[in-house]
This record gives C-alpha cells, sequence and structure tokens, in this order.
C-alpha cells in the first residue's frame, strides 16, 4: 500500500475542519453538503471491475470522516445509488444511506426545465 499523499488526506482535513466548525459555532445548527451528477465520476470507465470504488474514494474519505451526528448532513444526486458498500476502504454502508428516487417530471417542467437550460445545454 502507498503511503498517503497531502491530496489523499485534505478531504479528511476538511472534514475534521467542519467538524470543529459546527461544534464551536453556536449559531450553526446544520450544514449540508451538496454533491450534484455522482456518475460523472465514471465517464466511460463505468464497467470497469473495481472502477466505481476507486474514482470517488476522496468524496467516500470525506463522508467516512464527517460526524453526522452533529448535524452535518450529506445530499448526493446521481442517476443510480452509490454502491459504497463494496468499497474495499472508506466504505459507507447501506445503514448510513437513505435513497430516494426521484419521479420523472411531468411534460411542463420538462420543457421549462429545457428552456432555462438551453443556453447551457441541449435538451
Amino acid at each position: 500500500m502507498e503511503p498517503e499523499t497531502i491530496i489523499d488526506r485534505l478531504p479528511t482535513w476538511f472534514a475534521q475542519d467542519l467538524n470543529v466548525a459546527i461544534k464551536e459555532d453556536q449559531t450553526l445548527r446544520r450544514i449540508v453538503l451538496f454533491f450534484d451528477t455522482h456518475e460523472a465520476f465514471w465517464g466511460e470507465q463505468r464497467n470497469l471491475p473495481y472502477q466505481f470504488v476507486y474514482q470517488d474514494e476522496w468524496l467516500r474519505r470525506l463522508f467516512s470522516s464527517l460526524e453526522l451526528s452533529a448535524g452535518i448532513v450529506i445530499v448526493v444526486a446521481g442517476r443510480e445509488p452509490p454502491n459504497w458498500a463494496q468499497a474495499p476502504d472508506f466504505l459507507i454502508s447501506k445503514d448510513k444511506l437513505d435513497i430516494h428516487a426521484v419521479g420523472h417530471l411531468s411534460e411542463v417542467d420538462a420543457k421549462d426545465y429545457c428552456q432555462k437550460a438551453a443556453p447551457y445545454n441541449k435538451c
């Protein structure tokens, strides 16, 4: 096993700072971290064996170092649920996940979204 680099340690250090911040600042009752498009970690490599466990390791490092009981909430959006229970390192067990599937947009909402996203995206 390779020694950890500074890059490897950054998520843990950030989590430690966040843990201290929420404990020390009495005005903070909740911190919510949003991560969107989780599937983008894999790109074209999504079918390679165990590829999923390495691409988002930094995210699992961060999550496993946060003190969720202190009021830190993590929201991860993606097209499919993360498969973290099978990760060899920094695993996030299924009992720590509260997975919700979001239904389809109505046709009116989808058209509205496409109009608003047109300058940035092609619908």
